[in-house]
């Protein structure tokens, strides 16, 4: 049997209102659909699999890690393991705990798998998302010093965001470095696009879609459609295949999320995502790609991560530190 609906990570709140919004959060969404799909009519393949073995419970174990390379994704020469789009409310964790100065559970896990390069998503349904600018700017300060400490020269953590505003659906923004904007819907009056803050200097004020674009071109950042086809992206990017965001290079593609999970198709996602990625191909005059996403809440040691997690080889000679491109 199958949920119809997520069940809710496990929260850190400092009072129960907190507490509570954070819990519910996979709880109360309609669009959280299940995990699952069995349409009517389709034969489910229900795959088991039994390693036999006489010698002993340990030696098994092993024998079994050897199909899976030891949980571990293997490093290959000349790439770096990539892998995102996960809500780990890191500024909120460096707020509740007034230091940015931690060890946060998912850092052992996703280093013990073999992740070099992780992106987070903060700013999902954490946070003041919609502020027009003093409560956000602050706690993207916390998000990027946090994802800073975090990183070092084997592993880095890109402070990403899922900002959902103005495009349509759920999208995936990543700057080159780190970029102060607020996205307040409608944009305040007299606000301008941008200006040069006091405390956070150069920051932007998105209110169009057109600001969007105009921001990643400046900047040099990189958009793409979260769980197209599903989700609360049902209708993306087929509803703006044809407008100017779109069509740019700066919107590489979409995510490669193997959900809603159906057991009659012979490869994972082989109809949603896979069919996706053709159909953008051919709207588009420059290539997109599917990027191999996570996208779930916090992560422990005790958690199976490796085996529900999808990732990507990025051809790179070495990890970036923090401060580079």
């Amino acid at each position: 049997m199958r949920p119809e609906r997520g069940e809710g990570y496990a929260p850190w709140g400092v009072s129960d209102e907190v507490w509570k919004r954070r819990v519910n959060t996979a709880r109360e969404q309609v669009e959280n659909y299940a995990l699952y799909n069995a349409p009517p009519g389709t034969l489910q393949h229900m795959a088991v699999y039994y390693y036999l073995s006489a010698n002993g419970a340990h030696a098994t174990q092993q024998a079994v890690l050897a199909y899976t390379h030891d949980d571990v994704y293997k490093p290959l020469p000349g790439f770096k393991v990539v892998t995102g789009h996960f809500h780990l409310e890191l500024n909120e964790m460096i707020r509740d705990r007034g230091t940015s100065d931690l060890n946060p559970t998912w850092l052992p896990v996703f280093r013990g798998i073999g992740i070099n390069i992780v992106y987070l998503g903060d700013f999902h349904d954490d946070s003041d998302i919609h502020d027009p600018g003093p409560k956000r700017f602050m706690e993207q300060k916390l998000y990027f010093e946090g994802a800073r400490r975090l990183s070092d020269n084997n592993f880095l953590v890109i402070p990403a965001e899922e900002v959902n505003s103005f495009l349509g659906g759920h999208w995936y923004l990543m700057a080159p470095k780190p970029v102060y904007f607020s996205h307040a819907e409608p944009r305040p009056a007299g606000q301008q696009f941008e200006e040069n803050d006091p405390v956070y200097g150069h920051v932007y004020h998105l209110g169009s879609s057109d600001d969007v674009l105009k921001m990643v071109n400046r900047e040099g950042g990189i958009l793409w459609a979260a769980h197209p086809r599903t989700k609360s992206s049902a209708l993306y990017p087929d509803t703006y295949k044809d407008k100017a965001f779109f069509l740019s290079d700066r919107f590489i593609g979409a995510s490669w999320e193997s959900l809603p999970v159906d057991l009659s198709e012979k490869r994972l996602c082989e109809v949603r995502c896979f069919g996706t990625n053709d159909d953008m191909n051919n709207w588009a005059p420059k290539p997109k790609f599917m990027l191999a996403e996570g996208d779930t809440y916090m992560k422990r040691p005790d958690d199976d991560t490796y085996s529900l997690l999808a990732v990507n080889y990025l051809k790179l000679d070495k990890v970036p530190t923090y401060n580079e491109s």
